[in-house]
């Protein structure tokens, strides 16, 4: 189900004036020793490998910006 997402790349400077302006939020879905290491300000960690959706806690502030927000970038350690 496809829901009229799109998918596309973009570049850091793009990616720091949609978050500074709000109109993006920042998942990491890497795992967390790969967080620990280097991460950006403002991103919020939800490993590709624990994720579920279904699990996701309505009451959680980075679960709802991610539902409420426009455009969720995700940020991951390899090209797909």
């Amino acid at each position: 189900m496809n829901n009229g997402a799109t998918v596309e790349f973009i570049d850091a400077e793009t990616l720091q004036t949609w978050m500074a302006s709000g109109d993006a939020v920042l998942v990491d879905v890497r795992e967390p020793h790969e967080y620990q290491m280097a991460r950006i300000e403002g991103s919020t960690l939800i490993p590709l490998s624990a994720f579920d959706p279904s699990a996701v806690d309505a009451s959680d502030v980075h679960a709802q910006a991610v539902r409420e927000q426009p455009t969720c970038v995700c940020m991951c350690m390899h090209v797909y």
